[in-house]
């Protein structure tokens, strides 16, 4: 016959059995997988993470606002560079909001605007959204989903991981990791988030390159054709518009002295990477403009891991 001592250790092994198969164990050591991306037209990489949370890449056009305004979502939370498109995001009764962040990490200013413009959001869906969605847009998400869902860190992080933000931003993965839920009178104090914040120096100079630099990748992926999707593009003449770009940034970092040595090398060799490429183009020798462009691209990820990450 069994001692009560040992009916009691059996309880309390039986006891943590159930919850083991339960899944009652620490979240961190039972995360369930993050939801996977869902094929939504005009809105790249979509992913659902709750019901009143979202992310993606920007919007495009009409199409990509009609279909967040078919998922629900009431608000759309620009991280992005560039200001939202608020005249097509009205046209389908959605309100926007901005808070361009960097890819060094969010300041606390910034990681307060996201929460509260997620938490005053009308009811429905708050879709959080950078350029790409890969990177800022997820850190916001995750700062809100620890605010507002109440997921942990090490589950924000795990789905900063999902998202495919790249390890070399290590501020933003550092934001996530130690980001706390901010309280109502830290909120209260905070300015509510505009609608749109117009981009000023580099970084409205990054943001233009940014989206040029997509015109000419969409040429380069049909052989150095006008893309069906940017019947826009000319490849030559946006080669010269990304070279007259850089060659922008080039001559700025030249006159400022916190950019000045490697940074600026950086640049003028981007430059050079550009304007060889418009010629090649303009030379109508695809081959050659393939190889210049992998080498634009190539010195242009060496100055983001450098210098903007």
């Amino acid at each position: 016959m069994r001692q009560p001592h040992q009916r009691v250790l059996v309880g309390h092994i039986l006891a943590l059995g159930c919850l083991v198969f339960a899944g009652c164990v620490p979240e961190e050591a039972a995360q369930a997988p993050a939801p996977a991306e869902a094929a939504l037209e005009g809105v790249p990489r979509y992913r659902r993470w709750s019901a009143r949370l979202a992310q993606g890449g920007q919007p495009v056009g009409d199409a990509g606002y009609a279909a967040l305004a078919a998922e629900g979502v009431s608000l759309v939370l620009s991280v992005d560079g560039q200001p939202p498109d608020r005249e097509a995001a009205a046209r389908h009764g959605l309100r926007v909001a901005h808070v361009p962040i960097g890819y060094d990490g969010i300041d606390v200013g910034e990681a307060l605007q996201i929460v509260r413009a997620s938490q005053e959001a009308p009811p429905g869906t708050v879709f959080i959204h950078c350029h790409h969605g890969k990177h800022r847009g997820p850190a916001a998400a995750a700062l809100a989903r620890i605010s507002l869902d109440g997921v942990s860190s090490g589950q924000a992080v795990a789905g900063l991981e999902a998202s495919e933000c790249s390890p070399r931003y290590k501020g933003l993965y550092e934001v996530v990791r130690t980001f706390e839920a901010p309280d109502a009178a830290s909120l209260a104090a905070c300015p509510a988030p505009p609608e749109a914040v117009r981009p000023k120096g580099t970084r409205a100079a990054m943001v233009e390159l940014s989206h040029l630099w997509e015109g000419l990748e969409a040429a380069r992926k049909v052989g150095w054709r006008q893309p069906p999707e940017h019947p826009d593009v000319d490849p030559a003449h946006q080669a010269t518009l990304v070279w007259e770009s850089l060659r922008e940034l080039h001559r700025a970092s030249l006159k400022d002295p916190a950019r000045a040595g490697a940074y600026s090398d950086l640049a003028g060799e981007s430059e050079l990477s550009a304007r060889e490429l418009r010629d090649a183009l303009e030379a109508d020798q695809r081959l050659l403009a393939t190889q210049r462009a992998e080498a634009l691209a190539d010195r242009c990820d060496t100055c983001h891991a450098d210098f903007r990450n």
